[in-house]
């Protein structure tokens, strides 16, 4: 009977894992089947794929990831009304999440990251209202794009706040800058320079430089608007680029391009191994991106003391072998890096900058939370090894091979248990690219080419854009996740 108690007991427990496991490679399944349809302009038949399946692909746990993969999705295929439909929907669901506490995600302990609600990464949230804002400015509701802006400005001012450091992703150079094109076509033009100038402090604080078109734009409207402090304080030096694309003047007529160049991230799993040493250190290892053993010490995670059977603490100094996974970044080889755009009436011709590096960004992201996902991690998977070990302790029988297959797979289950949260929004561009053709009002036809890093055309597309009216920025987006 006792040997009967125990197998009933170890079965429940390994019922209970497998069905963690399989929420914990939820994310590896959706990159997987997502990638192998992804295919040039087939927007709508992942979108489809997406929607049929969404139990098996994202679960019950990834409701705002679900969100603004479809939303961002829709809005590469043009459907803009679909794609504001599914982002609002996920800025409510972040909303819903931020006021959850995690600390009622109790199951998370017990398993992984997994099993929490994905919450997002700041630049994913961003790029939301990034989005959202151009589609609106796509459908001429430039209103609406100005609220987008507000938003997100709350959210990175709330960011900000947090992150008493100073070291922290916050605020976006690209999303500022667009915000600072979209005040401007209302003439709102001190709003548009306040813009451009936390556009360059973005960039910078970001531990880069702002393009020097970003600069040069803002030191012409700095000088417009008698923001001679601001040029002083930003140390602007308009001779460092003479070609000015868009010069920002009032009433002029453009056609703005984004491009999306290249496929996004993907995370993997990065495992870890070590020691924990109660009321002292972890010394813990990883192999880095060149196959080479990397050590880091840190203070080791408070554990509450647990009673033994026998009634005594766990002592003071005493030591495991802990292993565990983190999320790490994998990068993809990209055909297109840049775009070139040729008015066909002017023969006007204008390469692309790029604004934002899509790679960096979600590094930022995982280096940001680093710190904080080791801690947890660790300190659960301590708390598991002990569990562990009490549980192989009670689960004892006379038989010696039974124990010994108890104590295998209790070890075993423990482990597997632990996997990184790898979910991250799919189908991000490598690096996004902007450049600006001031055109009269009216007509226009204009030819854009998707170019490769030696400056060879990989794809070609023609737009038909009608009826500019006089001060009208119109937006054209061409995806090349390829």
């Amino acid at each position: 009977m006792r040997l009967k108690k125990y197998m009933i007991g170890h079965t429940i427990i390994v019922s209970v894992f497998f069905l963690f496991l399989s929420c914990s490679t939820k994310s590896t399944l959706r990159v997987d089947t997502l990638s192998k349809i992804a295919k040039k302009d087939n927007y709508q038949h992942i979108i489809n794929t997406i929607q049929k399946d969404k139990k098996r692909l994202y679960g019950t746990h990834s409701q705002l990831l679900y969100l603004m993969d479809v939303g961002l999705l829709f809005h590469y295929a043009q459907i803009y009304d679909s794609s504001n439909l599914y982002l609002e929907k996920a800025v409510a669901e972040y909303d819903r999440l931020f006021a959850r506490s995690v600390t009622n995600e109790a199951a998370a302990i017990l398993t992984n990251d997994n099993i929490r609600p994905y919450r997002s990464k700041p630049y994913e949230l961003l790029l939301v209202h990034q989005t959202m804002m151009l589609n609106y400015l796509a459908t001429k509701r430039v209103d609406e794009a100005l609220v987008e802006t507000r938003r997100a400005q709350l959210l990175s001012n709330e960011w900000e706040r947090k992150d008493r450091m100073g070291t922290k992703y916050t605020a976006d150079g690209l999303f500022h800058y667009l915000s600072a094109l979209t005040y401007h076509q209302v003439d709102e033009i001190d709003n548009s320079a306040i813009s451009l100038y936390k556009s360059i402090q973005a960039y910078r604080d970001g531990g880069g430089t702002a393009p020097s078109h970003v600069e040069l734009v803002a030191y012409n409207t700095f000088t417009k608007t008698d923001r001679i402090d601001d040029i002083k304080t930003l140390q602007l030096d308009p001779g460092k680029d003479p070609a000015m694309i868009g010069e920002n003047k009032r009433g002029q007529s453009e056609i703005v391009l984004i491009g999306y160049a290249g496929r996004g991230p993907v995370l993997e799993e990065e495992a870890w191994w070590g020691t924990w040493v109660k009321d002292g250190t972890m010394i813990l290892h990883h192999k880095n991106v060149h196959g080479e053993r990397e050590t880091m010490t840190m203070p080791a995670p408070a554990i509450a003391e647990e009673e033994s059977d026998d009634g005594e603490k766990t002592e003071s100094g005493m030591t495991l072998h802990i292993k565990f996974a983190l999320p790490k970044m994998r990068v993809s080889s990209s055909r297109v890096s840049s775009f070139n755009i040729k008015h066909q009436g002017s023969g006007q011709e204008v390469t692309t900058i790029q604004m934002n590096d899509m790679d960096a960004l979600c590094a930022q992201a995982l280096e940001d939370s680093k710190a904080k996902t080791m801690m947890r991690t660790a300190t659960r998977v301590v708390i598991r090894t002990l569990a562990a070990q009490k549980a192989k302790k009670e689960m004892q029988t006379e038989n010696g091979l039974v124990n010994l297959l108890l104590n295998v797979g209790t070890d075993i289950m423990a482990s597997q248990l632990e996997k990184a949260d790898t979910r991250a929004i799919f189908l991000i561009p490598q690096s996004i690219h902007l450049a600006r053709i001031p055109i009269k009002p009216g007509s226009h036809t204009v030819l854009v080419n998707a170019l490769d890093r030696g400056g060879n055309i990989v794809e070609t597309k023609e737009f038909y854009v009608e009826n500019v009216s006089t001060g009208e920025k119109r937006f054209l987006f061409y995806p090349a996740l390829y």
